[in-house]
């Protein structure tokens, strides 16, 4: 669960957390990737409203989106569960008065 603060904290630049009541887990995929296999979790996690600022060898093209902008204008057709975690992450966000 530390590992998806750290990893959004090194490849963003922004300072993420779980939320106060605990992680939530949006998601598990679990794919072949060549000779083995991936497992990949998704959280959601909150943070300030803070500009990303990814370090130099991660993308600069990271940015925040508010959810409706998100699933009206992005492309998931390769990544066809992420409509339905962004769904579930506005829920959550409504539920707790929380910015999107």
């Amino acid at each position: 669960m530390q590992g998806a603060v750290r990893e959004t904290i090194e490849e963003t630049g922004v300072l993420a957390r779980h939320p106060d009541d605990g992680p939530l887990l949006l998601s598990i995929d679990d794919h072949p990737a060549g000779a083995h296999r991936h497992i990949d979790l998704l959280y959601l996690l909150v943070s300030p409203p803070t500009e990303p600022a990814p370090a130099a060898n991660e993308s600069p093209l990271v940015k925040w989106f508010e959810i409706d902008k998100a699933l009206r204008y992005l492309d998931f057709k390769d990544e066809p569960r992420i409509p339905h975690n962004l769904a579930r992450a506005k829920a959550w966000c409504d539920a707790n008065q929380l910015p999107e």
